[in-house]
């Protein structure tokens, strides 16, 4: 059904008999780029690529309920959205535009653009008159420094409210009044949310998530899309509809396990990821956008990239992705899932099930957190299973209770605790708490030594050097694929400390299960024959040329580490 001047409700924004202008108008109305093009040209990259004309389309498509765009540095996704929030003001698309970044003097310069271009703009005045706040009916909406009104040039009666707010800052109650209605968010525009610094600490992602998820998106109204397929259901009949609200995210993915890394995963996100280049068959990069930047200029800096120690930097900026493929740590595609009550796990052997506990060691135990986890492996099938995780700041004498407890949950009578720094203390309150429980005859104890083998050079220095090679080791069993994470470890403290390898702000999750290699040696726990053997048509030669492709893999860790690129900012 088409759309005329008279149906389209855009009278009420600029009420003229132009022809020229109603045209104007109704292109304006129906294409954001015309928008763009007519009244901010100036503002426009020289060259409209196909990742550019498909992100405008996504932006512009007002069904959809939760929006995003991943781009690399270059691409002008922050042009593109504030051209866009400007159109929406301008035609009275969105009465409260919420903006948000990473802090609120990032956020509050981005909507101080906006001010300045409505304002300024001769075509946006010539048109639209001047949208700046008068009085009204005894009160001044005046602009300010952070948020601000726009109004009627006519009536001065205010139809807009723009406000700025940074990364979890107060959001709950974000209400205006507008037109003498009680107005919540309709469009929140997150651009670049995570710093970069603080997305490599495990606990400022999740603090970030939580403000993400539970605060800035139930800003909006109470309605919500249609649940089959996340989108809004337009009515076709009125020319004047408008979803009750939108939300869009953009940014780079700057952590595996970032905020937009989640995003681009969920199914009521909907956008797209435009890397600059993809990997080529021959090696090296191919560039997706060859008008813009050729492959040899690709290739060209990502060679100096290399060299200058900041692969990953290149792969966030320019690839869309969180760190370059051969740098040899965790990545999403190497979680494999079951769940416990199909496999029958409580079944198995009691030496091939332990549970491993690495307790908190300071002075205040609840300022650290004490990591349990539940393991148990079939031999048979050259298989390592993670059925249950805790990861918590609890008191030392908490630590045996849990322990215990999981222990009883999951039939598993080995139990193996960590126990340097505080070996005595450790042991007695393990001890004592088996006795009490008449479990002395049931359970067996295995003492860890967090101090065994410590590394020499290709791990760093400091504490964490013999957690990155209990760790490094570990991964070698991801990269065979025998290692299972029970569904309930789904998005858990270890997934997120395996992401976060070997740049670990927290480590109590991922060095308990770093101890899974120690414990099968000490107790005799290796695969047997029948499972170690070559894949169907798979001749002797090849199986030796993929152990050693297995072992270059594992060098890859080192390399890394060696380069520097596991260090980071300590925050305090």
């Amino acid at each position: 059904m088409g759309v005329d001047w008279q149906h389209s409700g855009l009278a009420r924004v600029v009420n003229t008999s132009e022809t020229w202008l109603q045209e104007v108008l109704m292109n304006s109305y129906l294409s954001s780029e015309y928008f763009f093009q007519y009244f901010m040209a100036d503002w426009w990259p020289n060259v409209t690529t196909w990742q550019r004309k498909k992100n405008i389309q996504t932006l512009e498509d007002d069904t959809i309920a939760y929006g995003y765009v991943t781009a690399y540095r270059g691409f002008a996704k922050t042009t593109q959205l504030t051209a866009y929030l400007i159109r929406c003001l301008c035609l009275r698309l969105q009465p409260f535009i919420l903006f948000s970044s990473r802090t609120l003097d990032h956020a509050a310069a981005q909507t101080e653009n906006i001010k300045a271009e409505i304002l300024s703009n001769p075509y946006i005045r010539e048109v639209f008159g001047s949208l700046k706040p008068q009085a009204y009916e005894g009160t001044n909406p005046a602009f300010s420094s952070k948020a601000y009104f726009l109004s009627d040039p006519k009536t001065a009666e205010p139809f807009a409210f723009v406000s700025p707010k940074g990364a979890n800052m107060q959001v709950n109650g974000s209400l205006i009044r507008i037109c003498n209605t009680m107005q919540r968010p309709t469009f929140i525009a997150i651009d670049d949310g995570e710093d970069r610094e603080d997305v490599m600490s495990e606990e400022l992602r999740a603090k970030y998530k939580d403000w993400f998820w539970g605060a800035l998106l139930e800003c909006v109204p109470d309605v919500r899309p249609n649940p089959a397929n996340h989108r809004w259901d337009r009515d076709e009949a009125d020319w004047t509809w408008r979803p009750p609200w939108r939300v869009w995210q953009q940014d780079t993915v700057k952590h595996e396990d970032s905020n937009m890394s989640y995003i681009q995963q969920a199914p009521e996100w909907v956008g797209n990821t435009f890397p600059l280049a993809e990997p080529h068959p021959n090696g090296g990069y191919r560039s997706l956008v060859p008008e813009l930047v050729s492959t040899a200029q690709v290739n060209k800096d990502y060679q100096a990239a290399l060299q200058r120690g900041m692969g990953d930097r290149f792969a966030m900026e320019k690839l869309c992705v969180a760190q370059i493929s051969d740098d040899g740590g965790w990545s999403k595609d190497l979680f494999k899932y079951f769940r416990d009550r199909d496999l029958k796990l409580n079944d198995l052997p009691r030496d091939d099930k332990f549970v491993i506990v690495d307790p908190a060691k300071t002075a205040k135990a609840k300022s650290a957190a004490t990591a349990m986890l539940g393991v148990a492996v079939d031999c048979r099938k050259s298989a390592i299973y993670l059925r249950d995780l805790i990861n918590a700041r609890m008191e030392i004498d908490e630590a045996p209770v849990k322990a215990i407890e999981m222990c009883l949950a999951l039939n598993t009578p080995i139990l193996a605790v960590e126990i340097t720094g505080l070996e005595d203390w450790i042991k007695l309150q393990f001890k004592n708490e088996v006795i009490r429980r008449g479990l002395q005859n049931w359970i067996t104890f295995v003492w860890l030594d967090a101090r065994e083998a410590a590394p020499r050079g290709d791990y760093g220095t400091g504490n964490d050097a013999i957690k990155r090679a209990r760790a490094s080791y570990l991964l070698n069993w991801y990269r065979k694929g025998d290692v299972y994470h029970e569904e309930i470890l789904m998005n858990s403290a270890l997934e997120r400390q395996q992401l976060s390898f070997p740049k670990c702000s927290r480590w109590d999750a991922l060095d308990c299960a770093s101890y899974i290699p120690k414990l099968l040696e000490m107790g005799g726990r290796y695969w047997q024959p029948a499972a170690i053997k070559d894949e169907p048509g798979e001749d002797s030669d090849a199986a030796l040329i993929k152990a050693w492709e297995e072992q270059e893999r594992q060098k890859a860790v080192g390399k890394r580490i060696r380069s520097g690129g596991w260090r980071m900012l300590q925050r305090i």
